[in-house]
């Protein structure tokens, strides 16, 4: 008689990244000189969705836990296209 058996070790569920709406108007305009402050509309929350680092974006952009993402252009940047991209920051 041949005895088979196998180790299975279990773990959390890994958890999915929130997924964030496009905004509109797309590009939306901010001014050099004056806080740029867009509310993120999530379209797919997670237990992930308060933890945000952001990936991409321009030089002083930061992203809250409301979540947020806040910016105040400087004239150098005028005149130019910015992408902001986020990731969940795993605990």
């Amino acid at each position: 008689m041949i005895d088979n058996f196998y180790i299975i070790g279990v773990s959390e569920a890994p958890q999915e990244a929130p997924v964030i709406a496009e905004v509109v108007p797309d590009p939306d305009n901010a001014y050099p000189n004056y806080e740029y402050v867009e509310q993120m509309e999530l379209t797919r929350v997670t237990t992930l969705s308060d933890n945000l680092d952001p990936v991409t974006g321009p030089a002083g952009a930061v992203v809250d836990t409301t979540p947020s993402e806040c910016w105040t252009p400087v004239i150098g940047q005028k005149d130019q296209l910015f992408t902001f991209e986020v990731r969940p920051i795993m605990a």
